[in-house]
């Protein structure tokens, strides 16, 4: 990339601002998404965890191509984001449980982007990941959710108690978040305007901006509840 790749952008944020390791677990219909915004807006340090495979249905709501059907998505995601941005992704083809269990990398990323399907994985991650030597590292913990025709993206600053307890709180309700039919979950128009808003909140975390802990849109109204 030269100077001139980020022209349009460099008074929003610059890639030297971008530098830092970001960690996205899942790579479905947020997760790729979200991997190429940031990819695209200069993020070069990311790390995507996810375990599972390309199938047909993934294709209308998440990155992945016809061609790249029974392939690991974060190795497909590794080739697409390379012929898009130039950016070499490191693709870690595991289920996160095993991936914190082994220890993660040497990288203790500062931002962690959690974009897994469902309540109790995200559970399952939330506590692994608080037991762990990352949890000191991390600064900003982004859990990002959709349904149907609502997004949610949770943000908790991992240096405010309140904020911490706010989300553990929140895992522990017994509420189902959505309630969508099987054919009611994931449509582009979503999945998509999700992984820009979660990098939208990568940016203001780049330039110390003030974040919004809690935003849901809903999109048949184009408004913030």
């Amino acid at each position: 990339m030269n100077k001139r790749t980020y022209l349009r952008q460099r008074d929003l944020v610059t890639p030297a601002q971008l530098a830092f390791p970001i960690l996205v677990i899942g790579a479905g219909g947020i997760g790729s998404w979200a991997t190429l915004a940031l990819a695209k807006m200069g993020c070069t340090n990311l790390t995507v965890v996810d375990f599972d495979r390309v199938e047909e249905h993934n294709l209308p709501s998440q990155l992945y191509i016809p061609q790249q059907i029974s392939y690991p998505k974060v190795n497909a995601l590794q080739v697409l984001l390379t012929q898009l941005t130039g950016v070499n992704i490191h693709p870690v083809a595991k289920a996160f449980q095993e991936y914190a269990i082994n220890g993660f990398t040497n990288s203790f990323y500062r931002v962690i982007i959690c974009a897994v399907d469902s309540l109790l994985q995200r559970k399952e991650i939330w506590e692994l990941f608080k037991k762990s030597k990352q949890f000191a590292a991390t600064e900003l913990y982004v859990d990002a959710r959709m349904g149907g025709e609502v997004m949610k993206l949770i943000t908790i600053n991992l240096n405010d108690k309140e904020s911490i307890e706010t989300y553990e709180q929140g895992l522990a309700s017994k509420v189902k978040p959505y309630r969508d039919l099987c054919t009611g979950r994931a449509v582009i128009y979503n999945t998509f305007m999700c992984g820009g808003f979660v990098a939208n909140v990568v940016k203001k975390f780049a330039k110390n901006e003030t974040i919004r802990p809690n935003l849901v849109f809903d999109i048949p109204s184009m408004s913030i509840l």
